[in-house]
């Protein structure tokens, strides 16, 4: 497998041709991939405690409200948040992330509208939920290449919401069926972050986790041969994260990797010593694997070399 090159060897690569100088290449490579200004943050602060005394004050107020009422109040808000998030779209740094702030709290809005308007039709509250997140996640895919922020977000929280109560609406005491979706809920978002998008690390991280923990869920569910569940789905990330160098597929990777295999040692062997010697040994294979793959690359690379 061919190693990707860092930012730094690339930037190298480029200031060796010539296609930048080296103060650009230092300016690129220590540059922010975000910039804000302490005002910018300090304002999102205060708008973020404005917003939950508003929604305490309006929750106190609406509380002999009627659901219908509380929806319609809801479509109103997402109406005029996402008018105003549209005027702000596309003008300075500044006013285009209040617009995408707004866009989720717009999203957010009509999803719980939406919601309320699904518990009133007696559906149950799990399939109410779902019906939220899937507004959420809707909207998410459909501005995940065009957002800087707002489709990551919504995907990674609209995946594990959508997922969870879903499995419970379909058989809230399965846990293999929870594990199951977990694990390709978990894998498309890793899939969704791979492409190219605004704040891809999210749905990556996200999906990591979930892909973790959706392993552990199926090996203990499972049991017995089951328990090697979570080393081959961990491998399987671990081998992912090496493609895609992205810390986050490595760590989650490498801890179902390790808690699948302490899981199967613990199960199959009884004496505590073995048990040691058991964990050596599969890291000695796993080295010996990774130095066979090591000299058939150097054999390869020797055989493609052009002689003269």
């Amino acid at each position: 497998m061919k190693q990707r090159k860092s930012l730094t060897h690339t930037l190298n690569d480029l200031v060796k041709a010539g296609v930048l100088s080296s103060e650009q290449s230092e300016d690129i490579a220590h540059a922010p991939r975000w910039s804000y200004t302490p005002r910018e943050l300090l304002s999102y602060l205060a708008a973020l405690i404005i917003t939950v005394g508003v929604i305490r004050t309006v929750a106190a107020a609406l509380v002999d409200v009627s659901e219908t009422a509380i929806a319609t109040l809801l479509y109103l808000l997402a109406f005029v948040t996402g008018a105003v998030s549209v005027r702000l779209r596309g003008k300075s740094d500044i006013q285009s992330r209040v617009s995408e702030i707004l866009e989720i709290a717009t999203t957010l809005s009509a999803a719980i509208a939406t919601g309320i308007v699904c518990n009133v039709a007696d559906l149950e509250m799990k399939w109410s939920v779902a019906v939220i997140a899937l507004v959420a996640i809707g909207w998410g895919l459909f501005r995940s290449n065009k957002s800087e922020i707002v489709g990551a977000i919504l995907i990674s929280a609209g995946v594990p919401t959508f997922v969870v109560s879903f499995a419970a609406g379909l058989d809230e005491n399965n846990g293999r069926l929870l594990g199951l979706l977990m694990v390709v809920g978990g894998s498309l978002l890793i899939f969704q972050g791979t492409r190219v998008m605004g704040f891809s690390f999210a749905p990556r991280a996200a999906g990591s986790l979930y892909v973790l923990i959706g392993a552990m869920v199926l090996g203990s569910d499972f049991g017995g041969a089951g328990r090697a569940i979570p080393l081959l789905i961990g491998m399987a990330l671990f081998a992912v994260g090496i493609q895609r160098l992205a810390p986050e597929l490595l760590l989650a990777g490498a801890f179902c990797v390790l808690a699948g295999l302490l899981s199967i040692v613990f199960e199959t062997i009884e004496d505590d010593v073995v048990q040691g010697l058991a964990i050596v040994a599969s890291g000695l294979v796993v080295l010996g694997v990774l130095g066979v793959q090591m000299r058939r690359a150097v054999s390869q690379s020797k055989t493609e070399t052009p002689t003269a």
